[in-house]
């Protein structure tokens, strides 16, 4: 999956084992964007977007959840309003259009 979202202006890291580690890593991290599917188990990225929504430091962070379909798109848009929601074919554009204040 990271392989098909990089893109010039991003290096890619890719965790899908441990929202915990996710977590540990972006907090303690540098990263302009988080992008969270919602096709693999998608209470547990939910649930860490919840988490870094709630942390001051990393709470502005623009998060893209990609590919929710029915209850589980309809959850996240209700915990997480501010979130941009895509389909994994359009996750390229999104990235590359998003701009960042230094």
């Amino acid at each position: 999956m990271a392989e098909n979202i990089s893109c010039d202006d991003f290096d890619v890291e890719l965790e899908f084992k441990s929202g915990s580690n996710a977590y540990k890593k972006i907090v303690n991290g540098d990263y302009k964007v988080v992008v969270v599917s919602l096709s693999r188990l998608p209470s547990h990225g939910l649930e860490t977007a919840k988490a870094l929504r709630s942390n001051k430091k990393v709470r502005n962070i623009p998060l893209i959840f990609v590919d929710g379909k029915g209850e589980a798109l309809g959850k996240a848009k209700s915990v997480v309003p501010d979130a941009v929601y895509v389909k994994f074919s359009e996750i390229k554009d999104v990235l590359e259009n998003l701009s960042f204040q230094e």
